[in-house]
């Protein structure tokens, strides 16, 4: 990712942490309206799911400057979703509601450049988890 990038989705989550827990919800609502099947693997009361949600992708944001240091947080993470059940199909709908909640909760705000840098970190982010999954350890 490059500087511009990073510093579109810094403004944008800006936004959005002000509405937290609304969006954090707001994203389970859609992920589990997308891909049913992802319920099961929630056992977390709703509200503190969307919490641990918000304040993992605010981890992100806030050291996205420093990605590299951030592989140990996404390899313990990817590690967490495999015994919870998670396969690599998963994180289709999870990008697909992950989108859909930041377009909503930004509104205009949701530029085509925004998307862009959006998409750009959510891929590096499931294919690190997803590479992650394969590693023994």
């Amino acid at each position: 990712m490059n500087d511009r990038q990073i510093l579109l989705i810094k403004y944008s989550w800006s936004y959005i942490l002000p509405q937290a827990q609304q969006t954090g919800q707001r994203f389970y609502v859609k992920l589990f309206e997308l891909s049913p099947a992802l319920q099961p693997m929630f056992r977390n009361d709703p509200e503190l799911q969307a919490r641990k949600f918000i304040a993992m992708m605010t981890l992100l944001v806030r050291r996205l400057q420093h990605a590299r240091d951030l592989t140990y947080e996404l390899e313990a993470l990817s590690r967490r979703h495999v015994r919870y059940g998670t396969q690599a199909t998963d994180y289709a709908p999870v990008g697909l509601a992950l989108f859909w909640t930041l377009s909503q909760t930004l509104g205009d705000r949701w530029t085509g450049e925004i998307q862009s840098a959006w998409r750009e970190l959510y891929t590096a982010i499931s294919n690190a988890m997803v590479t992650a999954t394969r590693q023994p350890g």
